[in-house]
Order: structure tokens, then sequence, then C-alpha cells
């Protein structure tokens, strides 16, 4: 999908060979990136993250909340009820607390899903 928009090149790990879960980590990092800084509608790139990051990944705790906030932004009440701008100001402030903490984000266990893995695979030089 990212390649066909266009927007594969923008992915740390799209083409360095790194695991598959390690690359859904980044795939959600950059996403929420752009929706803090803006680049991104936080409904639209929540949605994204909801289909290509949380169930892709197996629907880990750590984005629960962010879900959360996503499908009540989508919610018949905040569509009808014009409460889309505030939802909207959660999800970057949810994006925003991702961010600020460890990546990938840790669990309820405390334990960060391929955490070694995504640190060690972006911070090594790509595969010749």
């Amino acid at each position: 999908m990212l390649t066909e928009l266009g927007l594969a090149d923008g992915l740390a790990g799209v083409h360095a060979g790194i695991p598959r879960e390690a690359a859904r980590w980044e795939l959600v990092r950059w996403l929420l990136r752009l929706i803090v800084n803006g680049s991104l509608a936080p409904g639209a790139g929540g949605d994204v993250i909801r289909y290509e990051g949380w169930g892709a990944l197996a629907r880990p705790q750590a984005l629960r909340p962010l879900v959360d906030k996503v499908e009540a932004y989508n919610a018949r009440e905040a569509v009808c009820g014009g409460t889309r701008e505030q939802m909207a100001g959660a999800i970057v402030a949810e994006a925003r607390r991702l961010l600020a903490d460890p990546w990938p984000p840790l669990d309820r266990s405390g334990t960060s899903p391929a955490g070694h893995i995504v640190e060690q695979a972006v911070n090594s030089p790509a595969p010749s």
C-alpha cells in the first residue's frame, strides 16, 4: 500500500531488510510523527494505524488508547454531535505521548515487543 501511494521512501526500513514486525512498528512511529507535525489528519492517520499497525501487530495493548480515541472520533455521536475536533486533539495528544515513550511502546507487562529488533535494525546500515 505505501509503495503504491508513493510514501515508502519516507519510511525507515522499508527496503532495509528489517523483520516484518519491526517494520510495522516503524510504520506506526512514522504515522504518529506525521499526525503530530500536522502532515496527516488525526482521524485519517489513526485509521491507517488501526489497520496497518494495530491490527497487523495482533492488537498490542500499548496502542489501545490510540485506537479507542480513533474509534470515538469515527463514532456517529462525534460526527453528528460536532465533537470531532476535540477528538482529533485527543488523537494528536496520544500520538505525542506514544512518541515520547520508549519505542516500540511497552505493553502492560512492561516488555517492549520487538524493541531490540527495531532499534537495532533502524540504527544499522541497510544491507548492500
